[in-house]
């Protein structure tokens, strides 16, 4: 009963010194590094005959929020986005046959679409 009454203080011991802890080490918490801003940058990649045949929109978020859109003429469309957190950042792409096209008819087999997209604090 003495060595179990001893491996019992000895435990408590061990788990009130491995618990206990002081604040006065001089360890002082570093800066908050929670982000506080974010960037976004979005690419559409299409094809020519995407261009040549389908209105295309993008749309996306502006620093402030907002929802802007803008025309896509060429190939490529790039935008980036630098906005405070906790900020709605995207981009998207809407497509529509041109007025007066037949895109049944046409023989092209080059309808490519690619996107990248990066979100970075």
């Amino acid at each position: 009963m003495t060595l179990a009454a001893v491996l019992c203080c000895a435990m408590t011991t061990t788990v009130l010194t491995a618990c206990g802890g002081s604040d006065d080490s001089g360890n002082v918490p570093g800066p908050d590094k929670t982000p506080v801003a974010g960037v976004m940058e979005a690419k559409f990649e299409v094809s020519e005959d995407i261009i040549k045949y389908l209105d295309v929109t993008v749309e996306y978020y502006d620093a402030d929020g907002s929802v802007k859109k803008e025309q896509m003429d060429k190939t490529t469309w790039s935008k980036q986005v630098k906005a405070k957190l906790t900020a709605k950042l995207g981009a998207r792409l809407s497509m529509k046959v041109k007025d007066g096209v037949d895109v049944r008819s046409r023989s092209s087999k080059d309808w490519r679409c690619i996107f990248f997209n990066n979100h970075h604090g």
